[in-house]
């Protein structure tokens, strides 16, 4: 079963999720920085390097951007960027990960099946 942007579940554990799709109040380990060259030096300066823990602290009302503790330093990250940076979580946090995207998934899914049934019930008439 494929749980989120075609990775099973299993896939995500081993490799961790975007930083971008960490809940606030998620923890974890960098695992790795999949940017050009240019910007992953910058990142990594400010300390965004594999292996090193991170918080995802607060976001912005409207979601962009968010605030990381990194190396006991507050940085702001756009989710643009941010979804280039993979974290691994424990356990715990990636079941509530795991649940909630599993949740909107099922949603999607749903609104998905309710528009093909109003498609097929209007082509009835």
């Amino acid at each position: 079963m494929y749980g989120y942007r075609g990775l099973s579940w299993s896939d995500i554990a081993m490799h961790g999720i975007a930083l971008s799709d960490a809940r606030v109040g998620t923890a974890g380990v960098i695992t790795s920085v999949d940017l050009p060259d240019e910007v992953s030096h910058h990142l990594a300066h400010l300390g965004f390097l594999p292996g090193t823990s991170v918080e995802v602290l607060r976001r912005a009302p409207a979601g962009d951007p968010r605030v990381y503790r990194i190396d006991g330093v507050e940085v702001g990250l756009r989710n643009e960027t941010a979804r280039h940076i993979f974290l691994q979580v424990a356990a715990g946090a990636l079941q509530v990960a795991a649940g909630a995207l599993q949740v909107a998934g099922e949603a999607e899914a749903s609104k998905n099946e309710g528009e093909a049934e109003a498609e097929l019930t209007g082509a009835a008439r």
